[in-house]
């Protein structure tokens, strides 16, 4: 017996519902645009499972086809099958994101509940459906919305979902992670815990999170975790206990775990070494003794890589260039002003007092310039989400961390945890991004620094040839170590400073950012070759031309320039 024959022993209209069904879960607009316009069939049918042919249209993300029903008079609060839920809730359990969208437009109310007490923004985070958290939210609903046990979002993302959203997203749209549920008085944080959720408890206690709150049974998150052997929770809380402090702290947990003073240690790395260095090969010892010394010296920097800067790779990243480039930079100077500047004539002399003055400037301006940070209101953030959902462009043009849409050419830097304009890299030496805003800081700078290093590596060079050329090999270590120093030090920056440079200048005429020339395939504006070789940027305008709006623009801080008819385009 074929379908057919089947649906035609049926009631007389429901093979007709069974039809409009079929055609609502496979998405086909003609037959049940046809099957609505012969009037065979009503839009807000309900089929045997008492479920609407809109519930259908939803959790088959059949856009078309929902709005059809929609405009036919299809009721969108419409309670149906076995969780007596909304279409609202069906789409929200697979992350529909624009049909929740299309309902909300047309009048769906998110704060319905369905058979088991949720609402669609409970479903959508224990889905761990972002954009249709972030929806819901934006159009009006409460982040601490409650279930039928005083579950909120937050609680349900914490438990279900590994990974950072749509937590993340809840905090920031203002989710209250102190909130209790009404069976076990549990907070988020227990319910991370419970679920062994690193990810979520790691954003919590970046937050005012209780970690002393405690349950119906009296335990505290730490309880939990303790009883469960999640030892890496385990570590997180008693370390955030130590912070707060709420527990007592050994001198060896505080050079690990607290900030400010691993800020400091790390921070005074190369002054040490430096210093050291310099106090050993000055020092009256025997020269063998002193390459011992600086074998032993080396035994140690091992060992305190692998046994302190392992365990902090992220405040090396952040400290440890900005803090040698910072030292080295002294110690040139130092070298400068002691052992090289008479050796120069007197224009070399002047010109490297108004390097000595200018570049440090430059460093400490560039370190605390603003590249371009693209701030939002938290009115602009929603609007934003509102905006790419009903655009269907979220994952595309729209930078979840900030919550806010991407300006083209802006990225999210991970280190600084902002969208910069223009995005062109993050540097560790100055421990800062560069991006639209500080990007000719940066090259005058690159530039500054270029010429003195490379005026203070000759002079370094010329002092040794002229004091240290008739001694043997082994004694030149002897003869002035800080220009020695300085030399080797002078040759390795400035070939570095050299490289970076040339890139930069490189990149800047092609009309490319440092961003685009590293990441070319993973976008579609840019011409690309197999071999990652960009062929054609929409922001070339030729050499000339991109090298006078980089450096004669006073739009370039908010700008964006790339061919059009009349030759740019602002976007």
């Amino acid at each position: 017996m074929t379908e057919w024959e089947t649906e035609s022993q049926e009631p007389h209209g429901m093979a007709q519902i069974m039809q409009a069904r079929r055609a609502a879960q496979l998405g086909d607009y003609k037959a049940i645009k046809d099957l609505l316009d012969q009037g065979l069939v009503e839009a807000g049918a309900m089929d045997p499972d008492d479920c609407s042919l809109l519930h259908w249209a939803a959790i088959n993300n059949r856009l078309d086809v929902a709005r059809l029903l929609i405009e036919r008079g299809a009721p969108v609060n419409a309670i149906g099958g076995v969780l007596s839920s909304t279409p609202l809730h069906w789409a929200a359990r697979h992350g529909h994101h624009s049909i929740i969208a299309l309902l909300i437009q047309n009048g769906a109310d998110p704060e319905i509940k369905d058979g088991e007490g949720f609402m669609a923004l409970h479903i959508a985070s224990q889905f761990g459906s972002t954009p249709v958290v972030a929806y819901l939210v934006a159009s009006g609903q409460s982040p601490n919305a409650l279930d039928s046990t005083k579950m909120t979002p937050l609680m349900w993302a914490a438990f279900k979902v590994q990974g950072l959203n749509p937590l993340n997203v809840l905090l920031q749209l203002g989710a209250d992670v102190n909130l209790v549920d009404s069976n076990f008085h549990d907070t988020a944080l227990h319910w991370a815990v419970i679920s062994g959720n690193t990810y979520a408890v790691k954003e919590l206690l970046k937050t005012g999170v209780k970690v002393e709150a405690l349950n119906r049974q009296n335990e505290t998150a730490l309880d939990i975790a303790r009883q469960q052997g999640h030892h890496a929770i385990v570590q997180l809380l008693e370390t955030a206990a130590r912070k707060r402090r709420q527990a007592p702290t050994s001198f060896k947990q505080q050079l690990y775990e607290d900030d400010v003073l691993k800020k400091r240690l790390i921070m005074s790395i190369p002054l040490a070494i430096f210093t050291t260095l310099l106090l050993t090969f000055y020092s009256t010892v025997d020269l063998r003794l002193k390459i011992f010394l600086c074998v032993l010296y080396f035994i140690f920097g091992l060992f305190l890589k692998s046994s302190y800067l392992k365990y902090n790779r992220r405040e090396c990243m952040d400290y440890l260039p900005v803090s040698i480039a910072s030292t080295v930079m002294s110690f040139f100077v130092f070298t400068w002003f002691t052992f090289l500047n008479g050796l120069m004539p007197w224009h070399t002399q002047i010109f490297m007092i108004f390097v000595i003055i200018i570049v440090p400037y430059l460093f400490i301006k560039s370190i605390y310039s603003d590249p371009g940070i693209i701030k939002s209101t938290d009115a602009e953030k929603l609007k934003a989400i509102k905006e790419v959902v009903e655009e269907n462009v979220f994952g595309q043009n729209f930078c979840v961390t900030c919550l806010r849409k991407k300006l083209p050419r802006s990225k999210h830097c991970r280190v600084c945890e902002h969208c910069i304009v223009r995005y062109d890299h993050h540097c560790p030496w100055i421990a800062n991004c560069v991006g639209g805003k500080n990007h000719r800081l940066f090259l005058v700078f690159l530039v500054g620094t270029f010429l003195g290093s490379g005026v203070i590596t000759l002079s370094s060079i010329l002092y040794m040839r002229s004091e240290c050329s008739e001694l043997e090999f082994y004694e030149v270590i002897g003869c002035e170590p800080a220009v020695l120093m300085t030399s080797t030090l002078g040759v390795l920056a400035t070939g570095l400073i050299f490289s970076l440079l040339v890139m930069q200048l490189y990149q800047i005429g092609r009309g490319l950012t440092t961003n685009e020339r590293l990441n070319a395939h993973r976008y579609g504006y840019m011409t690309v070759k197999e071999d990652n070789v960009i062929t054609k940027s929409p922001y070339d305008n030729g050499i000339t031309e991109n090298l006078k709006i980089f450096l004669m623009s006073k739009e370039l801080d908010f700008v964006e320039f790339g061919p059009t008819k009349d030759g740019y385009i602002n976007v």
